[in-house]
């Protein structure tokens, strides 16, 4: 390394600590400012239905990729009898291509344990064009050429009456208030945000690259996002994906702002008002093995309904290392259905009881079955996103009257 190059630092080895607390300051405030841009980034996009911004001489584009996962245990029960599932255990897609350059097993053995996800991600480079232009990606919209400044200048400006309101544009949506009936875990830190708004429209705030549990906060990054709580997002469009009909697009550069929080006799009388006689009358479409409705079948995808009782909890380790939720109940017809619970709630509560730490999954089991059944339940039944070519039914919000985590 040469002299220009090489990085002095201090002898002292407190100056040295010092000096490393202050760096790693600057990369924590460097990579939130660098995820506040990306998001803004992607609303623009969205919103003007582009996938590039030219400025002077950098370009910033999205490209859209397919982001591989397998079902392990699937995969095992392919792979096992093959003798090949030694060379994958921990699964990653780099073993899979091997197996599949050497001839071992083809596509067609592997496609059911399979699920591609499309992905967005945001590059930047050097460039030397000096004009924006319009995404080929987007053939039926006009393609003017546009001055980089005007459109970063769109993209960054506050509104001047409100300054953390972006300036309007034709067919945003804008302001709504909504009440929230369910906030479930999806994968890592993503979740999902679903409600009411006061005309008794059912909407899902949604964000190209998923809501995050960072969106939860407002802006004094305090939690407001929770069940029961009047919310006002800003919302930039309806993007419904048959039958997750009630997807919008949020602009997460405004930050939530919480107006208030129903009672809990305000919050039983809300779900009453929504509330579906059974599971099969929720979706529109028929439900195959109490389980699924097949792919894009369905209006909507999440209801409530009051449980007839409850029969069953399953909760316990999985082979993945990772807790399963599952709830067995009774609906007013009488149809018995088993589904996994992804409430986020729900399950922070079960995590929290005591017997956890005696690995008592068991006696959980039989508290959580006879604490609920002596309660009003509801139950907030769903559908995921496509995964197998169905749509599997999961029970996104738990509500009790009394509530369960208090008696």
């Amino acid at each position: 390394m040469s002299d220009k190059t090489k990085i002095i630092f201090p002898e002292d080895p407190h100056e040295m600590a010092k000096e490393y607390y202050k760096v790693k300051t600057e990369i924590n405030k460097l990579e939130k400012k660098r995820q506040d841009l990306r998001e803004s980034l992607f609303q623009f996009f969205e919103k003007d239905r582009v996938n590039q911004i030219q400025a002077n001489d950098i370009r910033v584009y999205r490209i859209r990729r397919d982001r591989v996962q397998w079902d392990d245990k699937l995969l095992k029960q392919i792979l096992k009898p093959m003798g090949l599932w030694e060379s994958v255990l921990s699964v990653d897609n780099s073993k899979v291509k091997d197996l599949l350059d050497k001839k071992l097993i083809n596509e067609s053995h592997i496609q059911s344990a399979r699920t591609t996800t499309p992905i967005w991600y945001i590059y930047s480079q050097k460039s030397g064009s000096k004009v924006f232009q319009r995404s080929k990606n987007y053939p039926h919209v006009k393609q003017p050429l546009l001055p980089a400044s005007n459109i970063l200048s769109e993209l960054l400006s506050p509104n001047k009456s409100h300054p953390h309101i972006l300036k309007s544009k034709k067919g945003i949506i804008g302001d709504k208030l909504i009440t929230i009936t369910d906030l479930s875990r999806m994968g890592g830190d993503r979740v999902c945000i679903f409600g009411f708004d006061e005309n008794g429209i059912s909407i899902r705030p949604t964000l190209p690259y998923g809501v995050r549990e960072r969106h939860l906060f407002d802006e004094e990054h305090n939690f407001i996002i929770k069940p029961f709580a009047r919310i006002k997002f800003n919302l930039i469009k309806n993007r419904p994906q048959p039958p997750h009909s009630e997807d919008h697009i949020l602009d997460s550069r405004v930050k939530p702002e919480l107006i208030g929080n129903l009672n809990p006799r305000e919050s039983e009388k809300f779900l009453n008002e929504h509330l579906y006689p059974s599971v099969d009358e929720i979706f529109g479409a028929p439900i195959y093995q109490h389980r699924y409705l097949k792919k894009g079948e369905g209006e909507r995808s999440l209801g409530t309904v009051k449980a007839d009782r409850l029969l069953y909890f399953d909760y316990g380790l999985k082979d993945n290392g990772k807790y399963e939720y599952r709830i067995t109940f009774n609906d007013a017809n009488g149809a018995i259905y088993n589904l996994p619970i992804t409430d986020c709630a729900f399950r922070n509560y079960c995590n929290n009881l005591n017997d956890i730490k005696m690995d008592n999954t068991q006696s959980i089991r039989w508290k959580l079955l006879r604490n609920l059944n002596q309660k009003n339940v509801y139950l907030r039944v769903g559908l995921t996103r496509e995964f197998r070519d169905v749509h599997w039914l999961q029970v996104s919000g738990i509500h009790t009257f009394p509530d369960y985590k208090v008696g």
